[in-house]
């Protein structure tokens, strides 16, 4: 798969999580292992926080099952795209062995793994010869499924900004007034931890939760901002927060 494939690969991702449920962790979860998997396949990068590129493919694929299982989304597309990831790993398989077998100068082992891997899957023959003999003799049309979103004239940039639009859509649900059991209690482990320390940034907070997304963490930095019980000083990477001084 080459880089710009990739690309469109992973704005496919996220325009399939966009019609997941606003409030489902599983939208976040799937769009970081994407981008995971974009940074070190297009940086030939070993691993991206903590995990390698065939953890990350084993990740996408456990998180594509889930969404099957709930039925957001027409299984279909699901099924698409998770086998596109599943290519991407079955070529690093077949990259290793090959890799292997020339460090052993083993040439007949590596002519045959090139082999293996240039054929077709026995079961996606069987399954191809099936839909042929279910077409009808007299005229036979194939229809291509459409796609997501059309490929865009210049994919790196296109991804950037469908990105940002799906990040702006979460940011939606911040202006919503209710807050879960689970954002109550972080909120308050928020406000112990800015009373014993003064200040922190976003990173900070993030190693007290480790399992919660830095997007998570700001929103809920803005949510205690429209409460009113802490500030912000700062801008960009240099931003803090700290407890609100009651001048009253």
């Amino acid at each position: 798969m080459t880089n710009e494939n990739l690309v469109l690969l992973t704005i496919r991702l996220y325009n399939l999580t966009l019609l997941f449920p606003k409030k489902e962790p599983l939208r976040c979860r799937a769009r970081e292992a994407a981008d995971d998997i974009l940074a070190m396949f297009i940086g030939r990068k070993s691993e991206n926080n903590g995990f390698s590129l065939k953890e990350s493919l084993d990740i996408m694929d456990g998180y594509l099952d889930v969404a099957i299982s709930q039925n957001w989304v027409l299984a279909a597309s699901i099924l698409e795209i998770k086998q596109e990831y599943a290519n991407i790993k079955r070529d690093l398989d077949s990259a290793e062995q090959i890799s292997r077998a020339e460090h052993a100068g083993d040439i007949e082992v590596k002519e045959k793994i090139r082999q293996v891997f240039a054929m077709e899957p026995e079961s996606d023959k069987k399954e191809a010869v099936d839909k042929e003999q279910e077409q009808p003799t007299a005229s036979i049309q194939i229809v291509r499924p459409a796609p997501l979103m059309a490929p865009p004239a210049e994919p790196v940039r296109a991804f950037v900004e469908t990105k940002e639009s799906a990040e702006s859509e979460d940011d939606e649900d911040d202006d919503s007034d209710a807050l879960t059991e689970s954002q109550i209690k972080r909120q308050r482990r928020i406000i112990e931890f800015l009373k014993q320390k003064g200040q922190a940034q976003v990173w900070e907070i993030q190693k007290i939760f480790p399992d919660i997304s830095k997007r998570t963490i700001r929103r809920d930095f803005r949510s205690l901002l429209k409460q009113g019980s802490i500030e912000r000083v700062g801008e960009r990477n240099k931003t803090y927060y700290k407890m609100k001084v009651n001048l009253s």
